[in-house]
Formats: C-alpha cells, sequence, structure tokens
C-alpha cells in the first residue's frame, strides 16, 4: 500500500486510506526508512566491537557484558564479604556502571558497612550466585564478582582490604597495598 502512494503526485501523499480509515505520509515512511537503515549501521557497528568481559550466574539466568576495562581490582576479607561467599574474602572488579550490561533479574540484599554506606549485593535468584554489588559510597560504579566472568585471566588485584579478619589459611597478595580496613576512596 505504502508503495502505491509514493507512486502518486507528490499532493496526493496525504490521503486517507481506504482500508483501514488511517492518514498515510510517504514523508514519514521514508523518514522511518532512514531512521532503521541508521540503527542497523549503528547495530553492525556495536556488534563488530567484541566485549572487554562477559559472564553469568551458575545457572545463566542472570548474564552481563562489560565494554571497558576495569577502574579498580581488589580483594576483600571483611565478615560481611566471608559470608556472602562462603570463603575467606570476595575478589571483585570495578567497572563503571555505564560500561556494564546486565541481562536477567537479580534478587538483592543490603547490608550497612563499617562506613555508613550501603552495600547492596545482587545474586541470582534461582542459582544464589553473587553477580555484582553497589556501594552507596560509590555511586555509578558496580563490583562485578570476578568468579563469574568467563575468563578472569586478567584479573589481579591492586589491593587487599579487612585483612585484620583474613584467616590464616585464606593467602591473597601481599605484594599490593594491604589495608586493615577500608581505605580512603581513590581521587
Amino acid at each position: 500500500m505504502l508503495i502505491e502512494i509514493l507512486k502518486r503526485a507528490p499532493h496526493d501523499w496525504f490521503t486517507v486510506g481506504d482500508d483501514e480509515n488511517q492518514i498515510y505520509s510517504a514523508f514519514a515512511f521514508v523518514a522511518i526508512l532512514l531512521d532503521c537503515r541508521s540503527l542497523r549501521r549503528t547495530r553492525r557497528a556495536n556488534m563488530s566491537i567484541k566485549p572487554f568481559a562477559e559472564g553469568r550466574c551458575l545457572c545463566g539466568a542472570v548474564s552481563y557484558i562489560i565494554s571497558a576495562k576495569s577502574i579498580r581490582m581488589a580483594q576483600c576479607h571483611c565478615k560481611d564479604c566471608q559470608r556472602a561467599s562462603g570463603t575467606g574474602h570476595t575478589s571483585l572488579a570495578f567497572f563503571k556502571k555505564e560500561d556494564v550490561t546486565i541481562r536477567g533479574v537479580t534478587s538483592s540484599y543490603a547490608s550497612t558497612a563499617d562506613s555508613g554506606n550501603i552495600n547492596t549485593r545482587h545474586f541470582c535468584p534461582t542459582c544464589g550466585s553473587r553477580v555484582y554489588s553497589e556501594n552507596s559510597g560509590r555511586p555509578g560504579v558496580m563490583g562485578v564478582a570476578v568468579g563469574c566472568l568467563d575468563n578472569n585471566d586478567w584479573f589481579s588485584a591492586q589491593l587487599v582490604v579487612y585483612t585484620k579478619g583474613r584467616s590464616t589459611w585464606d593467602k591473597t597478595p601481599e605484594d599490593v597495598p594491604n589495608f586493615e580496613r577500608m581505605p580512603p576512596p581513590p581521587k
């Protein structure tokens, strides 16, 4: 039907359609067509960009794609992280929130850190895998659980925090800055 409208003289392009009694506009059609071509080019360009990292929970219901390198990598021995991970520490890579795309629905649990900030841990409601966390003291930053990454060979802790709670059996790097508590945020 749109092709028939385009074949008409330009002053007849705005007519009422017989079938559905709608107004057809060839100008709108051309604009939409051009917009769609632009979207396809954008999609192709974005698809050709290889993500920095990808990961998922144990069951695959929650997954993510990360488009840029981490801004910080750390290991935490606080009691909350020990309990949340079920082991001696948590390894986290921190990214700008806009660089991480989450697919799927997470459940979350918020707790108050000794700083007074709210630390919200997000996990898969099906398998329970911890996927990422957010801290009210660092808006716009996400801490991704390194164990959920498909390939985490690039991870290397830049600092270790809450070493006062480190168990003797849990060995983490000592050749990077180690802090008994949480250090001040980087500038």
